[in-house]
């Protein structure tokens, strides 16, 4: 699969993931023109702020020369190209979400909010929770 000159597909993953869940994705279309993005190379001042988040990728488009992209984001990953897109529209052709909610309120963010308590996920699905505690080790 290519893609014109200078556009390429960006992948962005969603919170308490990394990059690696791209890996299946980039294998099966076999192209350079594909780049996953993880988080954690990008420098982001602490507390998160999708705000940073969204600056930073922008500053990452333009240090590595991608004229245009399609942004594929999963989960956080589409809120990430929704605020690249408002805020660098000549940088993005297309967007993509898997997985991302595009109507929020209160209820639905303090719904959420509770999904991400440790000791429920660890209660819940012990498989995942240590994944998790494994891919977000402080030694990672």
């Amino acid at each position: 699969m290519a893609l014109d000159k200078n556009i390429s597909i960006v992948l962005l993953h969603g919170f308490c993931m990394d990059a690696s869940i791209w890996d299946g994705v980039i294998e099966k279309l076999n192209s350079e023109d594909i780049v996953k993005i993880d988080y954690s190379k990008l420098v982001c001042k602490e507390p998160f702020l999708m705000e940073d988040l969204g600056a930073r990728l922008g500053d990452y488009l333009v240090a590595e020369n991608i004229e245009q992209c399609i942004l594929v984001g999963h989960s956080m990953g589409g809120y990430v190209a929704f605020y690249l897109a408002k805020h660098k529209p000549e940088k993005i052709l297309k967007i993509v979400t898997l997985a991302t909610k595009v109507n929020w309120d209160e209820a639905i963010a303090a719904k959420e909010i509770k999904m991400m308590d440790a000791n429920i996920l660890e209660q819940k699905v012990p498989a995942f929770a240590a994944q998790l505690a494994h891919r977000h080790a402080l030694n990672n």
